[in-house]
């Protein structure tokens, strides 16, 4: 199994180095699911959501994505919302490097718990941006507690909400 993994890091690191895109039918997708400690943890290494219905994961608590582009998985987050015991997402080489991909993430409300890589530094967003990415997410995510390990003060909400409020006004714009 580390073997396959590896081989996707490898893939991946390829894919990003050349700024091309693998042919779909030569990536290498895998997925395992796990428990560890009482949580069910889905992990999925270089692809995107399995065919899976609702009932399958029912009791899932965190979903893992490493080394899959994040625009690819944002498809599928009309879908996660369906799953309402899911706390926690980690996202690790999935190239986010932009608030508005952060944007997308907000169909997922309900999460309370995000990683983007800021320990590895696995995605850019963490690098270029790591105090707006943050309070973005605040204010994007209502029910959001903790981000990258360090928990969501109420001073970083206040700060968030009155950093973005205007935002929030655009969006009732029939235009946008």
């Amino acid at each position: 199994e580390s073997e396959m993994i590896s081989q996707i890091e490898q893939q991946w690191i390829a894919m990003n180095e050349n700024k091309q895109e693998i042919d779909i039918t030569e990536r290498l997708r895998h997925y395992q699911k796990h428990t560890d400690s009482n949580r069910l943890i889905l992990k999925m290494y270089g692809c995107g959501i399995p065919s899976i219905d609702t009932s399958t994961y029912t009791n899932i608590q965190e979903l893992h994505f490493y080394y899959i582009d994040f625009n690819s998985l944002t498809k599928y987050f009309n879908y996660l919302k369906s799953l309402k015991t899911v706390q926690l997402i980690k996202f690790n080489w999935n190239n986010i490097h932009s608030l508005y991909q952060i944007d997308a993430l907000s169909v997922i409300s309900h999460i309370k718990m995000v990683e983007f890589g800021l320990k590895n530094k696995s995605n850019q967003i963490t690098i270029t941006s790591p105090n707006l990415y943050r309070s973005y997410c605040i204010f994007r995510l209502p029910n959001i507690i903790q981000i990258d390990d360090e928990d969501v003060t109420n001073k970083e909400k206040e700060i968030a909400n009155n950093q973005f409020s205007l935002l929030r006004n655009e969006w009732k714009n029939n235009k946008i």
